[in-house]
This record gives C-alpha cells, sequence and structure tokens, in this order.
C-alpha cells in the first residue's frame, strides 16, 4: 500500500470521530488533479486549489513531497506537520480510546 492507500484506510477506520481530510493541490495541471479525484480520493474528503498561486501552499508549510500530512486541531491549529500514516493513526487511536470514556 501507498502512503495515501495507508492515509484513506486511516480516515475509513476513525470516520465516527468526525475528522475531516483535506487535500491541497500544488501543481498547476488541473486536469491531471480532476481526474486523480474522479478515481482515487474519496468522496468525504474536502479538496482544495489555490487558483492564484498553487505554490503558495508549498511555500507556507514547506513541504518538500507530497503527499505530506498535517494533523489540525478543531481550530484549524497545526498539532504536527509531516507525520508519517503510522503517526496518525496512533494517535486517532489515542483519541478513539479517549473517546470511549
Amino acid at each position: 500500500q501507498t502512503n495515501f492507500e495507508r492515509s484513506c484506510s486511516t480516515g475509513s477506520k476513525y470516520h465516527y470521530l468526525n475528522i475531516e481530510f483535506f487535500t491541497v493541490f500544488t501543481d498547476n495541471d488541473l486536469d491531471i488533479w480532476r481526474a486523480y479525484l474522479a478515481k482515487r480520493i474519496p468522496k468525504s474528503w474536502v479538496n482544495t486549489y489555490e487558483f492564484d498561486q498553487p505554490d503558495r501552499p508549498t511555500i507556507a508549510y514547506h513541504i518538500k513531497q507530497t503527499p505530506s500530512l498535517f494533523l489540525l486541531d478543531a481550530d484549524k491549529i497545526i498539532l504536527n506537520k509531516h507525520i508519517t500514516v503510522a503517526e496518525l493513526d496512533r494517535y486517532l487511536f489515542q483519541v478513539a480510546q479517549k473517546s470511549k470514556f
């Protein structure tokens, strides 16, 4: 499985926590992006693009590779940058355990 596929799996596993996944497209070829969205991205994910400056998120968040995972809280404060899918899974597991009580 790729990192992207593992991200989808983690998102599905913890959907009951009301988490949201956002994608940010950082290239210029929207046709490629739209085709990819139609085939691979879950319909529940929010997909974004900076029309005026596609590279703006790359610069602002120091994105060196894609995909990159960021963990944000409900107020959109970045809790962790460039985390792995395994780290995201562990974090969501801990949140799920706390929510059982």
